[in-house]
């Protein structure tokens, strides 16, 4: 449905859908158990989220604006396939409900200032417990897959957060003790550090849908006013060839690497190579994948050919893909 320039997705549930789906699932022992959490989360949990979220909203209307500026941070940082929106505003949520010993945040740069103070020694574990205050469940089975539901990153994408945070952090501070004594560019705490990245994938903004909400945007770049007006019929609506984009490259190369990204208006993908990956190792058929033998003296050894895996992020996105830059301090040969 399309009202004023938004489009909504109306779905007609059944309350014992989920509950007939996890019988099923059951009784003919399949592997389908994902599938039924995925549906459980979409059709129930989601839902309650949002009534409990706009609850706080209406009690503290800061609360929403706060949200944003938090997500956009985390976004801006590169995280936008690494953690759910959901869990953000779980955080951000906490911080309004267990405010103690400070009154709730009155402004949103106080939200996001708490935010980054909170991720410098946040318990990633505490995610079920806060979901679990927040949508009180019937039974135990119910509260155990909360944390399925709204689940935290991977270990090392904490470490990073943790790390980010604490900077961005002092950095705010600081520029918020000198903002009366000269021009700051708050923008600055969502800029992301790039040096600790080993190739950058510079991608075409004409492609990129989103470009529009980029930090830095340009002139050039169409406003989704002027998008929605080249759509007379039936607007193409949830099409994003970057969110796809890194999809693809970390179903086919997730053993290798892990990919960064903004989803909002970000013109590079960030990779960084996993540990080891350029170590030697025993030929195995199964693992043949983006390797090559080498030389005589060691055979049967294979090692990971990267000028190969840069060809092929080049190929995988051609048309998105403007160029791939291995920057200086890279493993890369």
């Amino acid at each position: 449905m399309q009202q004023d320039g938004f489009v909504f997705r109306i779905k007609v549930v059944h309350p014992w859908e989920v509950a007939l789906r996890k019988s099923t699932v059951k009784k003919q022992k399949s592997d389908g158990k994902q599938a039924v959490l995925e549906m459980e989360r979409d059709l129930i949990m989601l839902p309650m989220l949002c009534s409990c979220l706009l609850s706080i909203h209406q009690e503290f209307p800061v609360f929403s604006i706060g949200v944003r500026l938090c997500k956009r941070w985390l976004y801006c940082q590169l995280f936008s396939n690494h953690i759910r929106d959901e869990v953000i505003e779980l955080i951000v949520s906490d911080l309004f409900r267990s405010s103690s010993p400070y009154e709730p945040p009155s402004a949103p740069a106080i939200v996001l200032l708490r935010f980054l103070n909170k991720m410098n020694s946040f318990d990633w574990n505490s995610i079920t417990d806060i979901a679990r205050r927040l949508l009180p469940q019937e039974d135990e089975e119910a509260n155990s897959e909360l944390s399925s539901h709204f689940p935290a990153p991977p270990t090392v994408i904490q470490s990073r957060i943790k790390l980010l945070s604490d900077k961005a952090y002092t950095l705010a501070c600081s520029q918020l003790s000198q903002a009366d004594q000269s021009d700051v560019d708050f923008k600055q705490i969502f800029r992301p550090p790039l040096q600790d990245y080993d190739v950058l994938i510079h991608l075409n903004k004409k492609h990129n849908p989103q470009a529009v909400c980029a930090l830095d945007t340009s002139s050039d770049v169409p406003t989704s006013a002027t998008r929605w007006k080249a759509f007379t019929k039936l607007p193409v609506v949830d099409f994003d060839p970057v969110r796809i984009f890194v999809q693809e490259l970390e179903k086919t190369f997730s053993e290798f690497a892990l990919f960064f990204y903004d989803s909002y208006g970000g013109d590079y993908i960030a990779v960084a190579w996993r540990p080891n990956l350029l170590a030697a190792h025993s030929f195995k058929a199964s693992h043949a994948n983006c390797r090559s033998l080498l030389s005589a003296s060691r055979s049967q050894q294979v090692a990971v050919d990267l000028n190969s895996i840069l060809d092929d992020f080049k190929v995988m996105g051609s048309g998105l893909v403007k160029a791939v830059e291995v920057l200086s301090d890279s493993k890369s040969p």
